[in-house]
């Protein structure tokens, strides 16, 4: 069963899996409005895969860049709707889980940061600077899919405090995979992006 997996919202992303286990993956540039689909035709080629073997979408809603995200909630839709697959969407900040788990942190521009609980399978939490520098004397080591606008916003904050990470796409592929056997896919028409309205 193969599933395509995007993200947008931070380091994007292109992944493919089968019940699970990661296939092949590729990173697309900062500015991939213009590239994208064509990046997914590439990925999928490799595996010599058409988009009529895939039988999930599964798309990364954020928090996170709100034009980026929104590239790849475009894209991921409109396969979606094509393809009559379900698409099932998840926290962005899940791509950066690892094992052992961390806290994942993002900049949440002017409101403050993000910050995600290890493998809680919650949402993100909304965190102003004085909650946040309260968590980090309980937390002090914080994973990151961009690290530096957090250093230059919270003082409080040390580079060995909040570590840039790749994201882990062979937890992902499980995670998305799982999420797709265990709910009613929503609709391509009722998909909700709920981090574009707070970010």
């Amino acid at each position: 069963m193969k599933g395509l997996i995007l993200d947008t919202s931070h380091q994007a992303f292109i992944a493919v899996s089968s019940h699970g286990k990661l296939l092949d993956f590729s990173t697309c540039a900062a500015q991939c409005s213009s590239t994208f689909v064509q990046d997914i035709d590439e990925c999928l080629k490799s595996l010599s895969l058409l988009l009529s073997d895939l039988k999930y979408i599964s798309i990364g809603i954020g928090p996170g860049s709100f034009l980026g995200t929104r590239i790849g909630v475009i894209v991921a839709k409109s396969l979606s709707y094509a393809l009559n697959i379900p698409l099932i969407p998840f926290c962005s900040l899940e791509a950066y889980q690892t094992e052992p788990p961390f806290f994942v942190l993002s900049d949440a521009k002017s409101k403050g940061a993000y910050l995600l609980e290890p493998h809680k399978n919650s949402s993100p939490k909304l965190l102003n600077a004085i909650e946040l520098e309260e968590l980090c004397l309980e937390h002090p080591l914080f994973i990151s899919p961009l690290a530096e606008p957090l250093l230059s916003k919270f003082p409080f904050l040390k580079q060995s405090d909040c570590l840039q990470a790749a994201p882990c796409l062979s937890y992902l592929c499980q995670y998305t995979y799982e999420k797709y056997l265990s709910s009613n896919p929503e609709k391509q028409a009722s998909l909700e992006i709920h981090y574009l309205r707070l970010s």
